[in-house]
């Protein structure tokens, strides 16, 4: 195979074929004739000719093939013929490309660990033993598992335990008096809430919501700061923007008494509360995450109103959609924290390595997840790639990365070598273009909870696969 020659394999069928014998029945040099086909008009379709005798064993095979033809799999088995005189299906399952077998020195693999820094694990690449088309095939088999973590503050403190006075000033909507209009504005919308203007009550339209546990405004291309109500001396700051939220912004506590809150929130200049302590984001947050801060508990007492990443506050700011929405309070009746699971993103780098003048080529990826439903909805499963030549250019936050799955809106929670085809199992060549035949490549898995937070997806177990080809 030429080597600057992208594989084609943007169609994905299963193909059972015996190794002898007829598929179809050449009748009077006339043609094929299909069993059940009909014949001239006026005479009974006729009874299928029988293709083997009861009890004959034949090789087989059940191949993958991309577009044009290409065998990316196979798995070699046997076919019966039946009583009836017609082969039975290949006893041959694409599920037996699982690995199996010692180590093998070519390839390897890196975690990350939620900051982006890649983690050298054990891993290394196994031979696939039952792939008979593909002698050189290899498989990185992850059977370790990823799981949304469970966190006792990711719901932070209970905005309907706020004294209606402080919901009033955080929520400017017409659910909330003394307002009678809808919101208009992300300033309208504070505590890791949105304005919906679809939303209405009566004539009124416009109402602050909830952000759903994983959910981001796919619109933007920047971060968006958001802070839940604290609880417990914590804090849950929250990125809804599309963009990945750096580390480092500012955490501002002020005190928090009425005239205070009525003046401020929702502003981005012009502080007029007294700052009483900050603290710092520590880690990078991605589209609609959520981290928990915990070193604010000291100023995070009693009555007060914390904002993030505040121009008019001293410390770091960094860039993103709307400074007017990252606004929050503490307050002794919402102290106590309600506990759910929070989005979670792993990325894995795999490094194929082959002999001599041989180029890798990413083949196949298979994953195996559980996804939980509740009356909010489904827990879901994203799988980003890309490759390169070189390792260094991978991006660190996949920012380019392509999107390969979306379990369940697209693709099934069970995604293996054997299907279900034709989604499955997934072609790399497809997402991954030219780049396909990069030495590195790089998978990152998003779990996202259900829309309330109170269920977590996992993702089992996941084999992605190379092969080596001569350099032509």
């Amino acid at each position: 195979m030429n080597p600057r020659t992208p594989l084609r394999a943007s169609l994905l069928c299963v193909v059972l074929a015996g190794c002898n014998g007829p598929e179809r029945e050449v009748r009077n040099g006339t043609g094929s004739v299909e069993p059940g086909s009909g014949g001239a008009a006026g005479h009974h379709n006729p009874a299928p000719q029988p293709a083997c005798t009861p009890g004959d064993i034949r090789d087989c095979s059940n191949k993958i093939e991309g577009d044009g033809g290409a065998i990316l799999a196979c798995v070699a088995g046997t076919q019966a013929c039946g009583a009836d005189g017609q082969w039975l299906p290949c006893e041959a399952s694409l599920a037996d490309l699982d690995v199996g077998g010692a180590d093998q020195p070519n390839g390897s693999a890196s975690g990350a660990d939620g900051e982006s820094q890649f983690q050298l694990t054990s891993l290394t690449a196994q031979p696939c033993t039952n792939n008979q088309c593909d002698k050189a095939c290899a498989v990185f088999p992850e059977e370790s598992g990823i799981t949304c973590e469970e966190s006792p503050t990711a719901g932070g403190g209970s905005v309907s335990n706020l004294p209606s006075g402080f919901q009033n000033k955080g929520l400017k909507d017409a659910a909330h008096p003394p307002s009678t209009a809808g919101c208009s504005s992300p300033a309208d919308c504070q505590f890791d809430h949105y304005c919906d203007p679809n939303a209405c009550i009566g004539s009124n339209c416009g109402l602050c919501k909830p952000w759903a546990t994983g959910a981001y405004d796919t619109n933007s291309t920047k971060p968006d700061y958001t802070l839940k109500v604290a609880c417990d001396g914590k804090i849950q700051v929250c990125n809804r923007g599309g963009a990945t939220a750096p580390s480092g912004s500012t955490i501002t506590v002020l005190s928090g008494n009425s005239s205070q809150l009525q003046n401020d929130l929702g502003k981005c200049t012009d502080l007029s509360g007294s700052i009483v302590g900050s603290c710092t984001v520590p880690s990078t947050i991605p589209p609609g995450g959520c981290i928990e801060v915990n070193n604010c508990s000291t100023q995070l007492t009693g009555t007060k109103a914390a904002v993030v990443n505040s121009p008019a506050a001293p410390g770091t700011v960094h860039e993103e959609v709307s400074c007017a929405n990252n606004w929050s309070v503490a307050h002794p009746f919402s102290d106590e924290c309600q506990a759910g699971y929070d989005v979670r993103v792993e990325r894995y780098t795999y490094s194929a390595s082959c002999a001599g003048s041989q180029q890798p080529r990413w083949t196949l990826l298979a994953y195996n997840a559980t996804l939980l439903s509740n009356s909010s909805g489904t827990s879901s499963l994203t799988v980003n790639v890309e490759a390169s030549s070189n390792l260094t250019d991978l991006d660190p936050l996949c920012t380019g990365c392509t999107k390969i799955a979306y379990a369940p809106t697209t693709d099934p929670a069970i995604c293996s070598m054997g299907g279900p085809s034709p989604t499955c199992p997934k072609q790399l060549a497809v997402a991954l273009g030219t780049a396909y035949a990069a030495a590195h490549l790089q998978l990152e898995f998003r779990l996202t909870p259900t829309p309330d937070g109170k269920l977590p997806a996992s993702l089992n177990s996941w084999e992605v696969s190379y092969t080596c080809v001569d350099d032509q």
